[in-house]
């Protein structure tokens, strides 16, 4: 630790590419040669300068780059055996497309009855009835040229999400691309017929925009995730719990959209909420019956050991009010990428592939935090809340809580980060073999990613560090007189 004569604010004052001397020790801040551009500052509707960052773990650039680079073709070997798998969950969606504009698409017996009149097998579309016009196209063509084409399109909703992860986390673009293509619940999507990748970039655009301070265009985002409302519902708290009324007002316009198509699409059904929610309450059983060992949330998991419905929204409920503050208080960024995790966690339905949700989380805790932990919108941070150091015996403070001091990627020390990083995506690569393993890996790296950041959020741990602090020893943090650095209100 730096000794009191030395100036904590020059602590964080070195040029683009060099080291910078902290708490943890020198660090190499970039790795990119590309020249800076401005990139907002963390809840903040100011851009700041900053050059995105080539080498987030320490793992050297070049290996990175490699293992990332097998991870995302080995993402996508598992697509040759579409065709003898029925191209998986792809003809629900490519008959629903065909059924968009007549009644047969509102409950299962009726989407079922359709589908066997024209010699095809049981598949139910899912989704709200709007969302089947997004298929249409599709259903013009013979189911395997549709999935190949599918999943060109899929493909480059991925690319794009990088791009824009790229901006927002203040990443290099070929380490934020390869970062989303090597995350196996991305490519699922694209294997099998999904459409993860397409919730991950408007989940990140709304991400983007919220950080820029453009709430309408953040409230569209999150409205047109209404395709899936399970998508949706982390977003939509994040607006209510911050009070974003702009963007609410957009949520609800763009949602009305979605009413119309969806009355549409069932040829003129004004009421068809209450006969798809009936079909979907009867359907999601016989779903989870047949693919269990795919549940990747809290509440799937708890369902398979039997616990009963009303225990097991109490426990749910009991992560979302602890998790409350988080998306109440912290900075914007960094909440929103909570929101997206939390979503996943909570879902009452959510399988391997929804995971691609996650991807905010594991890039919030891939990213450099150092410059952005401020409190949100200029609040002061919350006494006993965020930042508090929970009363433990040393013995135990030394053996759990000091790997987590540095002010790095959500709190998380070297080489642990890495350490859990990695090990992240490694496992998240078993989702194909969720009946083997009984519990999805999926499942494990979601609920243990949630789990450390509440932990870290509520004094199990010390939350990241604001420019400039130095991190005492599981103590108050001390602050500079001086906050002129970057992210700073």
């Amino acid at each position: 630790m730096p000794s009191p004569e030395v100036d904590p604010a020059a602590l964080t004052k070195a040029p683009a590419g060099g080291p910078i001397a902290g708490p943890a020790g020198p660090m190499t801040t970039t790795a990119a040669s590309a020249p800076a551009a401005p990139v907002p500052a963390a809840g903040a509707g100011r851009a700041v300068r900053a050059t995105p960052c080539a080498a987030p773990l320490r793992i050297a650039p070049r290996r990175l780059r490699l293992w990332a680079t097998t991870l995302a073709i080995l993402g996508l070997v598992p697509v040759v055996g579409a065709p003898g798998a029925g191209w998986s969950d792809w003809p629900a969606f490519w008959s629903g497309g065909a059924m968009a504009g007549s009644a047969a698409i509102l409950t299962p017996a009726s989407q079922f009855a359709w589908r066997a009149a024209r010699g095809e097998l049981a598949a139910f579309f899912p989704y709200p009835p709007g969302a089947a016009w997004l298929f249409g196209p599709a259903a013009s063509l013979p189911l395997p040229a549709s999935f190949a084409l599918y999943g060109l399109l899929v493909l480059a909703a991925a690319a794009g999400a990088g791009f824009i992860a790229a901006r927002v986390y203040r990443l290099d673009r070929t380490v934020a691309l390869l970062a989303v293509l090597a995350w196996a619940p991305v490519m699922s999507s694209i294997v099998i017929g999904q459409n993860g990748p397409l919730a991950l970039l408007l989940t990140l655009a709304a991400i983007a925009a919220l950080v820029e301070g453009r709430d309408g265009l953040a409230g569209a985002c999150a409205g047109l995730l209404l395709y899936k409302p399970t998508f949706a519902a982390p977003l939509l708290l994040l607006l209510l719990v911050r009070g974003h009324r702009r963007a609410l007002v957009a949520v609800v316009a763009v949602a009305l959209g979605w009413y119309l198509a969806s009355t549409a699409a069932t040829g003129g059904d004004w009421a068809w909420p209450a006969a798809w929610l009936g079909g979907i309450a009867g359907y999601q059983g016989i779903d989870f019956a047949g693919n269990a060992d795919k549940a990747v949330s809290l509440p799937g998991l708890l369902l398979r050991l039997g616990l009963p419905w009303p225990v097991i929204a109490g426990l749910a409920g009991c992560v979302l009010l602890a998790s409350l503050p988080i998306l109440r208080r912290r900075p914007i960024l960094e909440a929103a990428s909570y929101a997206s995790l939390l979503g996943v966690a909570l879902s009452p339905h959510a399988w391997g592939y929804d995971a691609a949700l996650v991807l905010p989380a594991m890039l919030w805790f891939l990213a450099d935090r150092r410059q952005d932990d401020q409190p949100a919108e200029g609040r002061p941070r919350p006494p006993g809340v965020v930042g508090s150091r929970a009363r433990l015996s040393s013995a135990v403070q030394e053996r759990f809580l000091v790997p987590l001091l540095a002010p790095r990627g959500a709190g998380l020390d070297e080489p642990l980060r890495t350490r859990l990083i990695v090990a992240a995506y490694l496992l998240v690569q078993l989702w194909l073999f969720s009946r083997q393993t009984v519990v999805s890996a999926v499942a494990v790296v979601v609920l243990g990613a949630t789990a450390i950041w509440l932990a870290v959020a509520w004094g199990l741990g010390p939350a990241p560090a604001r420019p400039g602090s130095l991190p005492t020893a599981f103590g108050r943090t001390a602050q500079p007189a001086e906050r002129g650095v970057a992210g700073s209100r």
